[in-house]
């Protein structure tokens, strides 16, 4: 049982299973992101209609999915507590071994151990100190051959090893010696900085995930349709209240919509101004850890600002205009004929339960009016777009829609997200650990001083080329301290 349970636990904190656990939150953040392009920004506000319109049960698993805000559903919240449960079990285990390695610098075993190095030297002290005449040297030539080297006294070893460990401090790096029995096993390496910044770096990782846990777990996002003069409550204690004061849209050049604009006023329980501004896409108003973003805009159903009719009455040769504001009715000609506005839709289309807007947009306007003469009241649509499909009227009346300004509402998404500090001080501290990371270049010589030589080899490095280089240069450097003749 208790075997299981430590394999279970290793399984746990394991490399494999954190690329599968981080693999997860990745596909469920991009799951996330596609949902949120692909349903609507108005499903909530018009469920009704999405669930009549799609295919039978799908805006149902939209809204038991979260699938118009997925990133503060249940799904997402726990693959996002999942990964911070791995993620802190993982630096939990590790934290100790990187801490130790900036720490503590670990000493060399034994003299085999650095001789199995691909980087390694191992010289004697008199063939230091003999220089290039240690060829010519029968002493010094021998003794290295067969391994019976000249051992030197205790001071001379300190003396030796003093100036090898000043010539490796002046290349920038860190010696670490401990004597025993006439031995000194000592380590020079440089980059500490770069295991704190290991762990800064999980540390800011640890601190993003937390961010994002009470991001999804206490944020909200909601979304509110006005057109200019009407007001919202401001969640989430709706003690102020959001009014439009102003929307439209900016165009280009060939018509081309460049940017929305909605001016806003956030206003006190007393009618007093709290903030007020312009917001654009990209260019939110922030209001006490409440965001409102420029999301989208909408035409109203059934109303419009005012609509130009062209008519032609029976017997006349030119066409004439009027303008309908409203529920407002206008006169044709000499009294002929009545017209008024009963309905206007930005995208008609015919159902089988009647004529309905099959988007907020307008695809295909069209104005229902009444014709109301002697002869009594008819009803049609006028299409913006296909005036050959307008209705024909009795009475020899010609009706054209010339033109309609809609009402239009401003799409503001309302959010508010309170681990955007918290996510905001994990990438600053996953930033620096970078930093450190990047910029420090990790080397770790260890070696051991005997009385009779010095067995040194590289064990560490980042970039291999360059302390292969730098290795050699090291022991030509040595060479160099102790040639009497230099």
């Amino acid at each position: 049982m208790a075997n299981r349970l430590k394999r279970t636990s290793e399984g746990f904190i394991s490399y494999r299973f954190a690329a599968i656990v981080i693999a997860a939150l990745f596909f469920a953040s991009l799951a996330g992101w596609i949902a949120q392009e692909l349903v609507p920004p108005d499903f909530v506000e018009r469920k009704a209609f999405y669930g009549e319109s799609w295919r039978p049960g799908l805006a149902r698993a939209v809204d038991l999915l979260r699938l118009h805000d997925p990133f503060h559903s249940l799904w997402y919240r726990f693959v996002l507590a999942f990964f911070f449960a791995v993620l802190v079990a993982c630096n939990v285990s590790r934290f100790r071994r990187i801490a130790l390695r900036s720490l503590r610098a670990e000493l060399p075993a034994g003299a085999e151990e650095l001789r199995k190095r691909p980087l390694s030297f191992d010289l004697s002290w008199r063939s230091l100190a003999a220089g290039p005449r240690g060829d010519a040297d029968p002493l010094v030539r021998y003794g290295e051959l067969h391994g019976r080297r000249e051992a030197v006294d205790p001071a001379a070893l300190e003396g030796f090893f003093a100036r090898v460990s000043a010539l490796l401090k002046r290349r920038g790096l860190r010696v670490v010696s401990d004597r025993a029995d006439g031995v000194i096993r000592f380590t020079a390496s440089s980059g500490r900085l770069r295991s704190p910044g290991t762990m800064l770096l999980h540390a800011g990782i640890v601190v993003i995930t937390i961010g994002g846990l009470i991001g999804s777990l206490f944020g909200w996002r909601g979304m509110v349709y006005l057109k200019a003069g009407e007001t919202a409550p401001l969640p989430p204690d709706s003690a102020a209240v959001l009014r439009v004061d102003e929307f439209r849209i900016v165009t280009g050049h060939g018509g081309a919509i460049r940017s929305y604009v909605s001016t806003v006023t956030i206003l006190g329980t007393r009618g007093e101004t709290l903030a007020a501004g312009s917001i654009e896409v990209n260019r939110p108003l922030g209001y006490k850890g409440v965001n409102i973003h420029q999301s989208s805009y909408t035409m109203g159903e059934g109303e419009f600002a005012r609509a130009s009719v062209s008519y032609r009455l029976r017997g006349e040769t030119g066409r004439r205009t009027v303008e309908l504001r409203g529920t407002a009715s206008a006169v044709l000609g000499d009294g002929a004929a009545v017209v008024t506005a009963l309905r206007f839709l930005p995208d008609f289309r015919m159902g089988p339960e009647g004529a309905f807007s099959a988007s907020p947009f307008p695809a295909n306007p069209a104005l229902e009016v009444e014709v109301s003469a002697a002869g009594g009241a008819q009803r049609g649509w006028l299409f913006l777009r296909h005036p050959d499909f307008n209705a024909r009227f009795a009475a020899g009346i010609d009706l054209a829609l010339d033109g309609v300004e809609p009402v239009y509402y401003t799409g503001l998404e309302l959010s508010s997200n309170p681990g955007a500090p918290v996510l905001m001080a994990g990438f600053a501290a996953a930033t620096i650990g970078l930093i450190f990371m990047y910029f420090c270049n990790p080397r770790v010589i260890r070696g051991i001083a005997t009385r009779e030589g010095l067995i040194a080899a590289g064990v560490e490095s980042r970039w291999k080329a360059s302390f292969e280089l730098e290795f050699a240069g090291i022991r030509e450097a040595i060479r160099r301290e102790f040639d009497e003749s230099g």
